[in-house]
């Protein structure tokens, strides 16, 4: 997965979770501190992109750890 597809599989995963086609983000968006997503939507969020990704998140605080800066996303994403 590349960079382009990464960012297009966070928007697609957004937009499920949130139920709002209009929503679209970019490099440099921290969903959490922007409020973009609240704890719950984080959750869903965050299963969303690994159904749509099969990628397998860490089971710790994923806040602590960077996992809604989507820079920190494309980066996890694109890591093979």
């Amino acid at each position: 997965m590349n960079k382009q597809e990464a960012l297009d599989a966070i928007n697609i995963s957004l937009r499920k979770a949130l139920g709002d086609e209009s929503v679209t983000v970019g490099q440099g968006v921290d969903l959490i501190e922007q409020e973009i997503l609240d704890s719950l939507d984080g959750m869903v969020f965050i299963l969303e992109l690994s159904g749509y990704t099969t990628k397998k998140f860490p089971e710790t605080d994923l806040v602590d750890l960077g996992f809604y800066g989507v820079d920190k996303l494309v980066e996890f994403l694109t890591t093979p």
